[in-house]
């Protein structure tokens, strides 16, 4: 059978997230697995066995392509090797008088394991994150058929929770709207009202979910159901010379840039922000992105960048006299205080820039000789003098050995 139309293209279009090619012309290797996990585990995609990774199609063997074709469908079969087994074989194709063999890879419902590791897709790489407590637990997240906050506490009920903040809740409702119907409420009534209390499709118990614990809970509290919440920050704030960038993980809808004109916004906790709708405090969906275009153009006269991913990035362009105005220079190029800027560039006989670089050189102790050489300051009266004691008054430098000064031991390191 002649290879599809929309099978070629894809081909023509290079390797990509969603499409690879596999050598593989007598024998399935070992790495088509672990495509075929990361693909199942993804957005699923399209393996090409015959194929050089440049696109160039140099056939699979005809007298090997039944066997290969048992081998692959035997292997995805068999729990041993995968779990859950995947029922998916390859398909025979002619093009250009050479066989290719074909598969395509469904997105699976849940996590797909491969000989026992967990494979996932990043960009044309089929990555071992089997390790990484972090993406694996993006990846089950991601498989979840709902909120990852809607998961339901039977253990628990409306009394360990906070009643201080229900009330308060009640209350900011109320003066938001005369005659809102949680004023009339209960608290159980109010996280029913809310969605707040579910019952688990699982086993049929009801109880408060964890979006209430996370609203309304006590720290202790939601210690012990999130107790993962107080690890290392998964946000990040970049400021560079010439942009901004915001990173968070997230779970994705797609990946590549957004368009303001075409983007649907998903709400990402929609029970959480009811809460805060309620109460005036949550801005309308998809509100940020339309802002974050509008004031970018207005300052930087240049547009926002949004990357939908697992990491969600927001690139924000700076104009140099934005830069100047919010001290991106100065943190990037002097990395000193603004008292250090104004004050200390007339004390201490440097430039901003040496400055800058002999603040960096004293991130590990130095001696008063090694600080002088690295200036290339040729006296030495003239370097304690303007240099070190101007540093040490305005507290960019210590002494290593504060109670004696005039030791011959004596070292400084950055503050």
């Amino acid at each position: 059978m002649e290879l599809p139309l929309e099978l070629a293209e894809l081909i023509e279009q290079g390797e990509n997230h969603m499409v690879e090619f596999k050598k593989s012309s007598t024998d399935i290797t070992k790495d088509v697995y672990d495509t075929v996990c990361s693909f199942s585990n993804r957005d699923g995609g399209h393996i090409f066995l015959g194929v050089k990774d440049n696109g160039t199609v140099l056939g699979v063997q005809s007298d090997c392509v039944e066997r290969m074709k048992k081998d692959f469908v035997t292997t995805v079969n068999n729990e041993s090797k995968f779990y859950p087994p995947l029922y998916i074989s390859l398909r025979e194709y002619q093009w250009n008088e050479k066989t290719i063999l074909y598969a395509h890879v469904p997105i699976s419902s849940c996590v797909c394991r491969c000989r026992g590791r967990i494979y996932d897709r990043n960009h044309e790489a089929d990555i071992d994150i089997t390790n990484n407590e972090s993406l694996v637990y993006q990846l089950y997240a991601r498989k979840q058929n709902t909120y990852y906050v809607n998961r339901v506490f039977p253990v628990f009920s409306v009394n360990d929770l906070r009643h201080d903040l229900i009330d308060r809740v009640r209350e900011m409702a109320k003066a938001r709207a005369d005659g809102h119907p949680w004023f009339g409420m209960n608290d159980e009534e109010v996280l029913r009202s809310a969605g707040l209390i579910l019952t688990d499709t699982a086993n049929g118990q009801e109880g408060i979910t964890l979006a209430a614990i996370l609203l309304f809970g006590t720290d202790n509290l939601i210690l012990s159901v999130l107790a993962h919440h107080k690890t290392d920050a998964i946000a990040k704030l970049i400021i560079e010379k010439d942009r901004m960038i915001t990173e968070n993980s997230n779970r994705a809808h797609g990946h590549g840039n957004l368009n303001l004109a075409t983007f649907e916004p998903f709400p990402k906790n929609p029970a959480i922000s009811k809460i805060f709708r309620e109460i005036g405090l949550a801005d309308e969906l998809g509100s940020g992105m339309r802002n974050t275009y509008k004031y970018t153009k207005l300052y930087s006269d240049m547009e926002p960048e949004f990357r939908e991913g697992d990491i969600f990035r927001t690139i924000i362009p700076l104009k140099e006299s934005a830069t100047a105005t919010v001290g991106v220079d100065y943190y990037l190029d002097a990395q000193v205080s603004t008292q250090v800027s104004t004050q200390v560039s007339t004390q201490v006989k440097l430039s901003v820039d040496k400055l800058s670089a002999l603040l960096e050189f004293c991130s590990s102790p130095r001696s008063r000789k090694e600080m002088q050489d690295f200036c290339n300051i040729k006296t030495s009266e003239y370097f304690r003098k303007c240099i070190i004691r101007p540093m040490l008054a305005e507290n960019m430098i210590r002494q290593t050995i504060p109670d004696k000064p005039n030791s011959k031991n004596q070292k400084y390191i950055k503050v």
